[in-house]
């Protein structure tokens, strides 16, 4: 297939000049990006054909345009000079034309003065179908509707954990009561036990029984030193 720009418009035998390449060149997709860095918006399609018109016809030439011999055919090649001043002349018709829109009121007649030259409106007609080949999408952005349902479950998931964080703390709340309710009933109970043993005591010694604590302590030494029960079994 050959390329679009090996399809050398016929110049009727007309000889050109060899313009001078020692300046700034570009070819069309660098032109194209370069008109958006400087704030004008123009596709590789609509920057080739300055270049062929003007190539074609140089006594109307809106850019220095020149053919550059490539493997496949050739491509052409823009001076940035003679684009700097097209993208000035465009960018200031597009001003003119947004003022006008603004202050000037609807036309009633077939008034023409202010109607835009044919060739700037066929390249806007141009952008505007290639901007409008792709039908827009009417349905919900799926990746969309996911990351809010994923963010929704993110926040079900922090509540839950934050009730379970809740319940757990009052659980520990309730085993450090309980803990604390064994240690008090262990404390009465060690001073109960004091108490029976007092009484005990007292009753045991106004009596003038001897006591069960009395009786264990000697029973335990008696114990301890066999040689005493000996003794006295001697005696």
């Amino acid at each position: 297939m050959i390329p679009y720009e090996s399809q050398r418009p016929d110049t009727s035998g007309q000889v050109l000049p060899s313009p001078d390449m020692s300046g700034p060149w570009l070819t069309v997709p660098e032109a194209a990006a370069y008109c958006a860095d400087k704030g004008l918006s123009r596709n590789i399609k609509t920057v080739r054909r300055w270049a062929q018109r003007s190539h074609a016809k140089p006594e109307n030439a809106e850019v220095l345009a020149h053919e550059q011999d490539t493997e496949n055919g050739f491509r052409y090649v823009i001076e940035r000079e003679s684009l700097d001043r097209k993208i000035a002349q465009e960018l200031d018709f597009e001003a003119q034309r947004a003022q006008a829109d603004r202050s000037a009121p609807a036309p009633t007649g077939a008034d023409t003065s202010g109607q835009a030259p044919t060739e700037y409106v066929a390249e806007l007609r141009e952008q505007t179908d290639e901007d409008t080949s792709a039908p827009a999408r009417t349905e919900p952005d799926t990746p969309v509707r996911k990351l809010e349902v994923a963010t929704i479950g993110d926040d079900f998931l922090k509540d839950q954990i934050s009730q379970k964080d809740r319940q757990i703390d009052e659980l520990n709340d309730q085993l450090r009561r309980k803990d604390e309710h064994v240690s008090a009933m262990l404390e009465r109970d060690k001073e109960t036990n004091i108490l029976i043993n007092g009484l005990q005591e007292a009753l045991t010694q106004s009596l003038g029984i001897e006591s069960p604590t009395r009786m264990q302590l000697r029973a335990r030494r008696e114990g301890d030193n066999p040689t005493s029960s000996d003794h006295r079994d001697g005696v």
